[in-house]
C-alpha cells in the first residue's frame, strides 16, 4: 500500500470531562471537548454511547441462513435481518449470540464462532465508542418456541437459501448493517458461499 497524501494523524487531547446530556433507555447523549494538536483550537464533539451488540448469521445443515422479521420502532418499519441483540454487561460475545439465536428464533447452534475481530465493529466511530459483534452459529436445529424479550411482540422466523439472502441484500431488503456486516464476514471467512 502506498500513501497517495496527508500527513499522520495524531491523537486529538481530551479537554475536561465528558458531559451526558441526556440518558435514557441505555442511551447517553453526551459531549466531549477535544483540542486541536495543530491548530490548538478547542472542538466540542457530539457522542452517543449505548451497550454492546452482537449479530448472528445463524446456518442449518443444510447451508441455509435463518432471518427474523419484526417491528423496529425507530424506522417503525417491519424489518428483515439477523438474530441480533444486546450483549449483557459481564456477558461474552458468543454466549449472548447463543441466547439472542434461542430467544428470537427457538434455535440452538452446533457451535458458535466469532467472525469479528476480538475487538468490536464500530457502528461510528465519530460518534460512538459503541460498536457490535458478529458471530457464525452452524448446524442449527429448531429447538421449538421462541422466547421473546418484553420489548418484542412478534418475530417471524425464515429459513433463506444463500441466493435468497443474496437478492434481499441487493434488493435492499436487509438494510440492517450488523446484519449485512455479519453476512459479509461469514462468506469472508468461508462458512456460507453464494452461487
Amino acid at each position: 500500500m502506498r500513501v497517495i497524501r496527508g500527513r499522520t494523524p495524531v491523537k486529538w487531547k481530551r479537554v475536561g470531562s465528558s458531559k451526558i446530556l441526556a440518558s435514557s433507555c441505555g442511551i447517553e447523549i453526551g459531549v466531549q471537548s477535544f483540542q486541536h494538536p495543530r491548530t490548538g483550537v478547542v472542538v466540542e464533539n457530539s457522542f452517543f454511547a449505548k451497550p454492546e451488540g452482537i449479530t448472528v448469521c445463524a446456518l442449518t445443515s443444510g447451508g441455509n441462513i435463518l432471518l427474523v422479521e419484526q417491528f423496529k420502532q425507530a424506522v417503525y418499519d417491519i424489518v428483515s435481518e439477523l438474530p441480533s441483540g444486546l450483549i449483557r454487561p459481564g456477558e461474552d460475545a458468543v454466549v449472548a449470540g447463543e441466547r439472542e439465536l434461542r430467544e428470537e428464533t427457538g434455535f440452538a447452534s452446533g457451535k458458535v464462532v466469532l467472525t469479528s475481530s476480538p475487538e468490536k465493529l464500530l457502528h461510528a466511530p465519530r460518534r460512538s465508542q459503541s460498536g457490535f459483534f458478529t458471530c457464525v452459529a452452524s448446524n442449527c436445529r429448531d429447538e421449538g418456541n421462541q422466547r421473546l424479550d418484553a420489548t418484542e411482540d412478534a418475530i417471524k422466523v425464515l429459513e433463506a437459501t444463500p441466493e435468497e439472502v443474496w437478492e434481499f441484500l441487493r434488493s435492499g431488503k436487509i438494510r440492517s448493517v450488523e446484519s449485512r456486516e455479519a453476512i459479509f464476514n461469514a462468506s469472508l471467512m468461508g462458512y456460507l458461499r453464494f452461487s
